[in-house]
C-alpha cells in the first residue's frame, strides 16, 4: 500500500495543477477572442467600402415619395404665390372702379322751374297741363307727393320730390285763382300764406350726341325702402349675410332649374352682379366666372352692404333709348313714368324691379303684357315675404302700368336753344366734359313760354303763306323771347321745326335788320340833348345824297309819301325813313356804328349811309342783345341761357348772373 501524501502537500499539488490548466485556459480564451477579434476586424473592413456605397447610392437616387412631396411643396408655393398676384391686382382693379365716379354721364338739362306766385297770371287749365306734362297725376284727395286736385277755382298740389334739389322737401299747398290771376297760396301743413310755389326743375333732356351711357345718381337715402326690399326679394334675400358669394343660393338655383328643366333661376349675388356690370364682359367663360366670384369677395371685403346696393342701383342697366342706355333707377323712374324715384308706388317700383334680368324682354312699351304679369309676380313675393299686405298687392295687380312715353329721348327738347346752350357752357367747360364729367345744367328755358311761342309761330307762318298765296310749309323764321332785366333767354326757336337741323337760324341767319336799327341812329342823336330832344323836328323831304362809288341814293318812305315837319318821336314811331337818314347823317355814321356797339352789337358794320335804314347784316341774336339793352333802360346784361352748373352732388360750380354795365 503506497505511502499517503501529507494533506498539506496535496493541497499544494493540486494548486499549481490548478494553475497550470487555469493558464492554459486563459491562453486559449485569449487567442480564441485575439482571433474573433481579427476576423471581425476583417470582416468590418471588408464590408466598409459596400456600406458607403450604399449611402451614396441612397443619397444620389432619393425616393419617389421624397421626390412627389417636394414636387407637391413646390407647386403649392407657387400657386400661392400667383393667387397672391392675381387677387392683388383684382383688388386694384376693384378699388379703382368702385371709387372712380361714374364716367359718361351726359350733362343733364333742366328747364326754368315753373313758378306760381302772388298775382300772376295763369289759368287753371295751363297749371293743368304743366302738372301733367311734369308726371303729377289728378285724385279726388292729395295724398302724396305727384298728386293734384281741382275743385272749381281752387288747385290743391302735392310737390314731387326732387333728387336735383336737396334743400326742398314735397310740400302741399293750396293755390285760389281768381278772374285770371293766383290770389291766395296756403302750405297745407302749416296753414299759413305764402308768396310763391314752385314746381322745381324739370329735366328736358341732355347735352351729350352720339352713344352714351346715362344715368342721375342718387344717394342711399333717397331711395324708398320699397325698391330696397324689392330688390333683396327678387335677386339676392342672403344679401344682407353672405360675403359676396352665396354656396346656398347657387344650390337653391340649381334644384329650381333642374325641376322646371330650363335655367329659371340665376345663383349670382347682388354683389356678383354689380362686379358684372362694372368689371367684366358678358362672356361666359372659366376665367370670368372665377373673376367674377374672387372680386365679389374682395368687394365685400372693403366695402359696406349699403355702399354696395347704393352703386348697384345706380350701375343696373334698364333700358335702351335709341343710342341712350338707361342705367340706375333714378334715371329709368324719369324714362318710364316721367316721375322722380322717391314718387313711385309700389307697383312701379316692382316693375322696374321685375326689369332685371331681361330689360328689353320685359320693356313696357314693347310688352307690355309681359311686363305686367313679371311686375305682378315681384308684387306677390313682396307679399310673400312680408314687406306690402294682401290690400295691397289685389289693388297694384290691378292698376295698369302708367308708363309715359317721354319726348325726351336723350337729346333736348328743345335743340335750338340747348345749341346755344351749349355755345356758351363750352367756353367755361368745354365739350368733352359737358358730355361725360355728369354735371346738372339748371337753364333759363321757361317751357310754357316755350311752347307757346312753337304753337304761335308755325300758326303765324301758315297764316302768312295763305294770305300771300305761299306754298304751305315753305316760309321759315326764328324767334328769340327774353327778360329784359336779367337777360335772360326763355325761349328760341330756330326754325319752323322745333327739332331743327344744324343750321340755327336764330343764331347763324345774318340778314338786313331793317327798320330795327332807327332806335339806335335816333338814340344817338338824343345823347346829344343840346341839339336833339324828342320834339326836335326833321323835314320828312325828299333826299338825296351822293355816293362816291355810284349814283346819288335817294331813300324814300315805306308808304312813299312825304309828311313834311314831323317831330323826332314821331318819325320813330311811324318808322319814317327820310327823317332817320337825315339825323343819322347829323350825328354821323361813326356815332351810329358806336351807338350800336354799345348796345351789344359786335359784328363789323359798314359804314355806308344805307346803314341808317338797317342795310347791315345781323343775326336775330345780335338784334335781341340790342334790344335787351333798350329795354332795359341802357343797362347792356350779356344773353344767357344758364342760371347755374352743378355737378352731381348738387355742389354750385358756377352760378351765371351778370352785373350788367350802363351804356
Amino acid at each position: 500500500m503506497p505511502k499517503r501524501m501529507p494533506l498539506k502537500t496535496m493541497r499544494k499539488a493540486s494548486k499549481k495543477v490548478t494553475k497550470k490548466v487555469a493558464k492554459k485556459r486563459t491562453k486559449k480564451v485569449v487567442k480564441k477572442a485575439a482571433q474573433k477579434t481579427i476576423k471581425k476586424t476583417t470582416r468590418r473592413a471588408k464590408k466598409a467600402p459596400v456600406r458607403k456605397q450604399r449611402a451614396s447610392k441612397r443619397a444620389k437616387n432619393p425616393s419617389l415619395i421624397r421626390k412627389l412631396l417636394g414636387l407637391v411643396f413646390g407647386l403649392g408655393l407657387l400657386a400661392v404665390m400667383v393667387l397672391a398676384f392675381w387677387m392683388w391686382q383684382l383688388d386694384r382693379r376693384v378699388q379703382a372702379g368702385f371709387n372712380a365716379p361714374f364716367s359718361s354721364i351726359p350733362a343733364h338739362l333742366y328747364a326754368k322751374p315753373y313758378t306760381l306766385a302772388l298775382g300772376d297770371a295763369h289759368t287753371m287749365a295751363e297749371i293743368k297741363t304743366v302738372l301733367i306734362r311734369r308726371g303729377y297725376h289728378q285724385v279726388s284727395d292729395i295724398s302724396a307727393p305727384g298728386d293734384f286736385a281741382v275743385s272749381k277755382n281752387v288747385l290743391d298740389i302735392f310737390r314731387q320730390a326732387d333728387s336735383t334739389d336737396k334743400a326742398s322737401a314735397p310740400k302741399a299747398v293750396r293755390v285760389i285763382l281768381h278772374e285770371g290771376r293766383v290770389r291766395q297760396l296756403t302750405d297745407h301743413r302749416s296753414a299759413k300764406n305764402i308768396q310763391s310755389l314752385s314746381l322745381l326743375a324739370d329735366l328736358i333732356g341732355n347735352l351729350a350726341s352720339g352713344p352714351m351711357e346715362d344715368r342721375i345718381p342718387l344717394s342711399l337715402h333717397e331711395m324708398p325702402e320699397i325698391l330696397l326690399d324689392g330688390l333683396i326679394t327678387m335677386e339676392d334675400r342672403r344679401f344682407m349675410s353672405h360675403y359676396g358669394v352665396d354656396p346656398l343660393g347657387i344650390l337653391r338655383a340649381l334644384v329650381q332649374n333642374i325641376r322646371h328643366g330650363r335655367v329659371t333661376q340665376g345663383g349670382s349675388t347682388l354683389t356678383q352682379q354689380l362686379v358684372k356690370n362694372i368689371y367684366l364682359d358678358d362672356s361666359r367663360t372659366l376665367k370670368r366666372k372665377v373673376n367674377e366670384a374672387l372680386m365679389a369677395l374682395l368687394v365685400e371685403w372693403r366695402y359696406t352692404k349699403s355702399q354696395i346696393i347704393e352703386r348697384y342701383i345706380n350701375t343696373i342697366f334698364l333700358g335702351q333709348s335709341g343710342d341712350r342706355a338707361i342705367h340706375g333707377f333714378g334715371l329709368a323712374a324719369q324714362f318710364y313714368f316721367d316721375r322722380k324715384l322717391a314718387d313711385l308706388n309700389p307697383a312701379q317700383v316692382a316693375m322696374l324691379v321685375g326689369m332685371i334680368p331681361a330689360p328689353s324682354a320685359y320693356n313696357p312699351f314693347r310688352n307690355a303684357e309681359r311686363a305686367k304679369k313679371r311686375r305682378n309676380v315681384v308684387l306677390k313675393a313682396l307679399h310673400d315675404n312680408g314687406y306690402i299686405s294682401a290690400n295691397e298687392v289685389a289693388l297694384y295687380q290691378q292698376t295698369p302700368l302708367n308708363v309715359v312715353k317721354t319726348k325726351n329721348q336723350g337729346a333736348s327738347r328743345y335743340p335750338a336753344f340747348s345749341d346755344l346752350l351749349n355755345r356758351q357752357l363750352n367756353k367755361d367747360y368745354g365739350r368733352a366734359y359737358l358730355q361725360q364729367g355728369g354735371v346738372n345744367v339748371y337753364s333759363t328755358l321757361d317751357e310754357s313760354i316755350q311752347q307757346s311761342a312753337q304753337a304761335e309761330f308755325k300758326a303765324a307762318l301758315a297764316g302768312l303763306e295763305n294770305e300771300h298765296k305761299i306754298k304751305m310749309g315753305s316760309l321759315q323764321g326764328a324767334m328769340i323771347i327774353l327778360e329784359p332785366e336779367t337777360g335772360e333767354i326763355v325761349a328760341l326757336l330756330g326754325g319752323r321745326d322745333a327739332k331743327t337741323g344744324n343750321f340755327n337760324r336764330a343764331l347763324d341767319a345774318k340778314r338786313p335788320i331793317g327798320s330795327l336799327v332807327k332806335p339806335a341812329v335816333y338814340l344817338t342823336a338824343l345823347l346829344n340833348p343840346a341839339r336833339y330832344s324828342a320834339m326836335s323836328f326833321i323835314d320828312d323831304a325828299p333826299l338825296s345824297i351822293e355816293l362816291p362809288t355810284a349814283k346819288a341814293w335817294q331813300p324814300g318812305n315805306y308808304d312813299h309819301k312825304y309828311h313834311g315837319k314831323v317831330s323826332l318821336q314821331k318819325a320813330l314811331v311811324h318808322s319814317y325813313n327820310i327823317p332817320a337818314v337825315k339825323v343819322g347823317m347829323e350825328v354821323g355814321l361813326d356815332a351810329v356804328a358806336t351807338t350800336l356797339k354799345r348796345l351789344g352789337i359786335t359784328e363789323a358794320l359798314n359804314q355806308y349811309p344805307s346803314m341808317l335804314l338797317g342795310a347791315s347784316n345781323l343775326s336775330l341774336y345780335e338784334v335781341a342783345q340790342m334790344y335787351q339793352t333798350l329795354a332795359n333802360g341802357g343797362k347792356l346784361l350779356p344773353l344767357t341761357t344758364v342760371r347755374s352748373v352743378a355737378n352731381n352732388d348738387q355742389q354750385t360750380l358756377t352760378r351765371y348772373q351778370s352785373k350788367g354795365e350802363q351804356m
